[in-house]
């Protein structure tokens, strides 16, 4: 080995003791910490204000918690800054920093600009005295974005330094590698691959002491680049745009054109779903020309403009011209619009200013378009945009029927509330079957009119109006003049009607009602419908055998509809002030009501029936209170308890009816029992008393047909006064029908004699052919009832024969009374013969 050669083998080992020895000694940082105070005073006119510096030449310097003001103000921030020392460095001349490391590094740009004016330029060039740069864990805000840097790596080769980012801006993950060269105070990316959330980013170019680059943008997420701005409202931004472009100018104003290619959704709350076009970024505005676009569906062509000025709200400015735009293309902007056809033939956007509140219009013509088949002419809408509110109007034509609106749409950026009135005229329902299948299910027709309002918040509008109709026609019935007020709640989905009229075969219809869950399978009701003025030809336009009940009189019927409209409870009452039922019974005040638990299957035969009235008349006798039960099941139908009150007196009922074909052959199993009946009390129909007095018990039973009921009574009464005549310890047994009744048995007292009754009673109109036998009868109680005989005073015994004739207005009779002894106006007579007649 030569001498040099052992000269430098001593001092490389003379080097390593001194880097084993020297690795745990700090010394030398002082010194350091008043040279690097030194250089921050010297080239950036500021001052170190805080930190601490640990290490030696041999391990490296470490500075902790350090901090630069300039003009009395904090511009950068470091937990720790560490300098690793290259021992080879010095025996082979290369950069005797081989990394620096900074860790917790804390700044913006507000701050940096401060600080870029008092940089002092170096005199000459020579590479950096250092290999690698590592930031890591660190801050860096701006007005657009915080920049979180997770790990930047820098490495510096002749003079060209590599990177490898890893970032956050704000939210947006941002990797990649950047190639930058440095050449005596220019600055240039030699390559540049960044990946930007899903989109990428590449290019090349000069950066300093000008900016002349090209750059690729691909798939970049517009929601997460307007999010950099302030005030900006990314919600308002659905989409990616694609973009080549060129940058100009400096890092300060910087000078961006190019191409750019969108798809998506929205852009400033507007939907739009592809845009090519040529743009310019410049201070701080973004102009885009040479438009193609769709817009709500429609192709459109025109340009944008939009300002994002630090120190004032976003601005717009849109003008956008289109026509001859094919509506079949909307379907696949939705489905529900699906079916649409014919070509919009003008269609224009124009707004500007605050991309909040921006001012404008939109409009749209159109002479011929279609859904589903159905014809729609002449249609024009204006939509004045102003302070973030639309003043619309519009009008069509709709199969034929003027169709016209008009209304204001407020706050339509950000919480948009609707009020907006329209009329419809003539809308005929038979053409709209095939929209509404129901329509066509119910064989409807008629033209239909309306009024309406929409109000309230997009998109839970409440729909309210009128609607009508002079003639409508639904499963071969007809409705005239038919009316009713609307109010429909979208978000609640329920749909109030009321003051519905109308009038079929002269009835008149009126009703009001809820319904629920409207546009579900689940929807529900609560609604009274009411139908009034009724004769037996209206119920007989629904079921015609109810004729043979041969019903007279007005009726009034409402429905209570409630429950699953697919399978609703139905409550059904029937009122009447005065009906008659086969010229035999009368009702005054009747009310009639069943429940009906389903009519998803129609209306059930079987069911439940209530009856009342204040009065009811049978066979010309007047009834109080009558209150029945009923249940028909199959053909039978069930008295399950009836009540009424006669005579001051009750009467209660039970048995069945078996209806029979034709009606007049129902068969009738009725029994009635009577309980303290005053005969005096009765009324005939007409308010007419009865002929008669007493108070009875007893029971009844009908049976036969409806036609000609057979009737059979046992009744017995302490008394009874009839034809002038009281009798004691009565009892009555009288059968037959409504034709005649025939008086079986009746007898009873008159003092210690006894007398018996016979013959035949005609029920309506009233009538009575009477047959009476006397023995031994007391004169005085017997003949108290004979106004004329009483100024007489006859008392004594006798035997009687009457036959007489009993009818209102012709009673007449004769007979003849015989006694052994009769005291007369104070006179005594012997073997008289008294002849008795009326």
């Amino acid at each position: 080995m030569s001498k040099r050669g052992k000269v430098l083998l001593v001092i490389v080992g003379a080097i390593v003791v001194l880097a084993i020895v020297g690795m745990s000694i700090d010394y030398g940082t002082g010194l350091v910490r008043d040279m690097v105070a030194k250089a921050v005073q010297e080239n950036l006119d500021s001052q170190v204000t805080k930190g601490s510096v640990s290490g030696n030449p041999v391990k490296g310097y470490t500075l902790s918690d350090i901090a630069i003001e300039t003009d009395g103000e904090e511009v950068l921030s470091a937990d720790r800054i560490r300098a690793k020392v290259s021992i080879l460095a010095f025996l082979t001349g290369g950069a005797p920093v081989s990394m620096l490391e900074i860790e917790g590094f804390r700044s913006d740009v507000d701050k940096i600009n401060r600080l870029i004016p008092k940089i002092k330029p170096g005199e000459g060039g020579g590479e950096l005295p250092l290999q690698k740069v590592r930031i890591t864990d660190s801050t860096f805000g701006s007005q657009w974005a915080t920049l979180q840097i997770r790990n930047v790596l820098l490495a510096f080769s002749d003079d060209v330094i590599k990177t490898d980012l890893d970032l956050v801006v704000d939210e947006l993950p941002v990797k990649g590698e950047l190639d930058v060269s440095m050449d005596e105070g220019a600055l240039a990316v030699k390559k540049m691959n960044i990946k930007i959330g899903e989109g990428s980013l590449s290019g090349s170019g000069a950066i300093l002491p000008e900016l002349s680059m090209e750059v690729k943008a691909a798939n970049l997420n517009i929601p997460q680049l307007i999010d950099f701005w302030p005030k900006a409202n990314p919600a308002m931004y659905k989409g990616t745009v694609s973009t080549e472009f060129t940058v100009k100018g400096t890092w300060l104003d910087p000078d961006i054109s190019g191409n750019v290619d969108y798809s998506g959704q929205m852009l400033a709350g507007m939907p739009v779903e592809r845009a090519v076009a040529r743009w310019r970024y410049h201070s701080y505005r973004l102009d885009v020309a040479g438009l193609d676009m769709r817009l709500f569906g429609f192709p459109l062509a025109g340009s944008l403009a939009f300002v994002f000025d630090p120190t004032a709200p976003p601005r717009m400015l849109v003008d956008l011209k289109g026509s001859s735009a094919n509506l079949e293309a909307l379907s696949k902007v939705s489905k529900k619009l699906e079916g649409l056809s014919g070509t919009l033939d003008k269609f224009s956007v124009h707004l500007e200013g605050d991309v909040q509140k921006p001012q404008g219009q939109i409009s749209f013509a159109a002479g011929n378009l279609g859904y589903k088949g159905y014809a729609v002419t002449d249609t024009s809408i204006d939509a004045k945009v102003k302070d973030g509110n639309i003043a619309i109007t519009g009008k069509s034509v709709f199969e034929g029927a003027p169709l016209a609106f008009g209304g204001n749409v407020s706050n339509f950026m950000v919480k948009p509330a609707v009020n907006i009135s329209g009329t419809l005229r003539s809308l005929s329902l038979g053409k709209m079957g095939t929209l509404v299948p129901a329509i066509k299910e119910m064989k409807a027709s008629g033209n239909v009119n309306a009024d309406y309002k929409i109000t309230d918040g997009v998109p839970d509008f409440v729909v309210t109006g009128k609607v009508w109709s002079d003639k409508l026609s639904a499963m071969d019935y007809t409705l005239t003049n038919v009316s009713t007020f609307f109010d429909y709640n979208m978000k609640a989905d329920t749909l109030l009607f009321s003051d519905l009229k109308g009038l079929f075969k002269q009835a008149a219809l009126s009703g009001k009602g809820k319904i629920s869950s409207l546009t579900s399978e689940k929807r529900s009701g609560d609604i009274r419908i009411q139908a009034g003025n009724l004769d037996s030809a209206f119920f007989a336009a629904f079921y015609p055998p109810i004729s043979e009940y041969k019903l007279k009189g007005k009726m009034a019927v409402e429905a209570h509809i409630r429950g699953a409209l697919a399978n609703p409870a139905v409550t059904v009452t029937l009122t009447s002030p005065s009906l008659s039922v086969m010229d035999s019974v009368g009702f005054t005040n009747l009310r009639a009501g069943t429940e009906i638990a389903g009519i998803s299957a129609g209306v059930p035969s079987d069911l439940d029936l209530d009856i009342a009235a204040d009065s009811a008349s049978i066979g010309g006798v007047v009834l109080q209170s009558p209150n029945v039960g009923i249940n028909k099941k199959d053909k039978i139908i069930t008295i399950k308890e009836g009540k009424a009150i006669v005579g001051g007196g009750n009467l209660s009922a039970s048995g069945t009816v078996t209806m029979v074909e034709p009606t007049e052959k129902t068969a009738l199993d009725i029994a009635v029992k009577a309980s303290n009946v005053n005969l005096e009390k009765i009324t005939q129909k007409g308010g007419k008393p009865l002929p008669a007095a007493g108070v009875i018990n007893g029971d009844a039973r009908v049976s036969g047909t409806l036609e000609n009921p057979k009737i059979a009574v046992e009744v017995s009464a302490p008394f009874v006064a009839a034809a002038g005549m009281a009798v004691d310890n009565v009892k009555a047994r009288v059968a037959g029908d409504m034709k005649k009744l025939s008086i079986e048995e009746m007898s009873g007292k008159v003092g210690e004699g006894s007398i018996t009754v016979t013959g035949d009673m005609r029920p309506a109109p009233f009538s009575a052919d009477l047959a009476v036998n006397g023995q031994n009868l007391d004169i005085k109680p017997l003949t108290s009832r004979f106004e004329k005989l009483r100024t007489f005073n006859i008392t004594g015994t006798m035997d009687l024969v009457f036959n007489g004739h009993f009818e209102k207005g012709k009673n007449s009779g004769n007979g003849k009374a015989t006694s052994s002894s009769v005291r007369f106006m104070g006179i005594n007579f012997t073997d008289i013969v008294l002849p008795v007649e009326l």
